[in-house]
């Protein structure tokens, strides 16, 4: 039997994260968070490519939560 095993940790966001996406290729780590953001990783060097936000509907200033994400 395999055992997992944590070999990496990505900190970015600042609240919880609730999807995640990987690549077709396995290079790019997708993930949405409740802090209203959306963030790409380059899996192999754990490096954060972009943050993407943008603020809920109506112009109010609180962010909306990321509840999914893909990737193609």
């Amino acid at each position: 039997s395999y055992r997992w095993q944590c070999t990496q940790t990505l900190v970015s966001h600042v609240s919880c994260v609730r999807s995640l996406a990987i690549s077709p290729d396995g290079q790019i780590l997708v993930s949405g968070s409740d802090d209203g953001s959306i963030k790409l990783w380059e899996l192999e060097s754990s490096n954060l490519i972009r943050t993407i936000t943008w603020k809920r509907a109506y112009g109010e200033s609180e962010l909306g939560w990321v509840n999914s994400v893909a990737i193609s």
